[in-house]
């Protein structure tokens, strides 16, 4: 059975390049739902649409990720969340990490990266790039 992702970007474009690959390149995942927004997350998970890893996209204009990880998990805290931003402050990762995020990338990561972060939260739970050398 294919493990079922969801991501949550603000950017059409990079929504679209993502999902596509997706799609296209990870055979054993299921994509759900694309949403581009807070609300339209929840209105998914609302649905009953819960996937069990979520890429998110941290360049949040209503709300921060901060706040979606600490939502997701008092209410959803089966979702697995990866963070994916151009926010890399070391601040900033430790919040999310403690959150319950349970991996962290740098937007700015390969395609391999990438890949390898969802397969390894989907198989261990967690996933600390060499970008965190303290985890």
């Amino acid at each position: 059975m294919n493990t079922s992702i969801a991501l949550l970007e603000a950017h059409r474009l990079m929504a679209q390049g993502l999902s596509n690959w997706i799609r296209k390149d990870f055979e054993e995942y299921e994509l759900l739902f694309v949403a581009e927004s807070r609300q339209d997350l929840l209105d998914h998970l609302d649905q009953n649409q819960i996937p069990e890893i979520l890429l998110l996209d941290d360049y949040r204009q209503e709300v921060g990720g901060l706040e979606i990880i600490q939502i997701l998990n008092a209410q959803y805290s089966a979702i697995r969340i990866l963070v994916y931003t151009i926010n890399t402050t070391e601040e900033l990762i430790d919040k999310m990490i403690r959150a319950g995020a349970r991996g962290y990338l740098d937007k700015g990561c390969s395609q391999l990266e990438l890949k390898q972060a969802i397969d390894t939260i989907r198989t261990k739970g967690f996933y600390y790039s060499d970008f965190l050398p303290n985890r």
